[in-house]
């Protein structure tokens, strides 16, 4: 029995990420592709999104977009998102990055709307740092057909 207890945290982990990637899908599936929202990676140019490359130890990196001026936040267990005022105060207390937050799936996944001007990796870098969020990530754009 003991020796399950220590499986506790990498099945956490794996809930997290599954979370994530679920509000990541549904937020792109209700939006609309007028509004500039791609539906695939292949589009990513047309749309305003943007890009990153994820390294790796082959030659062939994988580039992966994402919806410019958006964040998706997953909030620490103890977090409520009853105000999102003062949610948005606590994420962001100096007011510099967050134009607007709405809740993405269950209480515990936020998308953030960043300022105007604001860089998505500027923006995760600093509000992974607030106390009641356990991870930040850009808003990627997931090509699900291929």
């Amino acid at each position: 029995m003991g020796e399950r207890a220590g499986h506790g945290g990498v099945a956490l982990n794996v809930l997290v990420l599954a979370a994530l990637l679920c509000a990541a899908f549904l937020v792109l599936a209700s939006c609309d592709v007028s509004a500039g929202v791609a539906g695939s990676a292949s589009s990513a140019a047309a749309d305003g999104s943007s890009s990153v490359s994820h390294g790796s130890s082959s030659s062939s990196a994988t580039e992966q977009s994402y919806v410019e001026g958006q964040v998706l936040l997953m909030l620490n267990e103890e977090t409520t998102t009853e105000n999102l005022a003062s949610l948005k105060a606590s994420i962001d207390p100096s007011g510099a990055y967050v134009q607007e937050l709405e809740i993405v799936s269950d209480n515990t996944v936020v998308l953030a709307t960043l300022k105007e001007g604001v860089s998505v990796t500027d923006a995760v870098d600093a509000l992974a740092d607030a106390g009641c969020v356990a991870s930040a990530q850009p808003n990627y754009i997931y090509d699900i057909a291929s």
